[in-house]
């Protein structure tokens, strides 16, 4: 699989992450990285009530940008298409 084949299955997967690693796809995904770390902050602080309430909860189903800020470097380098809050 070349370079190409890799950044268009990854794209379609919105997988920030790898595609970082590609030099032809590294400018777009780092503005898409930004944006979307951006609506992820948003999201976060419209969302501190609950967050907050789950802290007293002894067991929580946690995915999403919470989940994937524990996999990745930062929140940003990996989409959820299952939920997106409009603002």
């Amino acid at each position: 699989m070349d370079d190409n084949q890799a950044a268009a299955f990854l794209w379609k997967q919105c997988c920030y992450f790898h595609l970082a690693r590609i030099p032809s796809e590294k400018e777009k995904v780092l503005s898409n990285i930004i944006s979307n770390q951006v609506r992820i902050a948003n999201q976060y602080k419209e969302c501190q009530n609950i967050i907050t309430d789950f802290e007293e909860i002894p067991y929580a189903i946690i995915k999403g940008a919470v989940l994937a800020d524990q996999i990745y470097p930062s929140v940003g380098y990996r989409i959820s298409k299952v939920l997106f809050f409009q603002a």
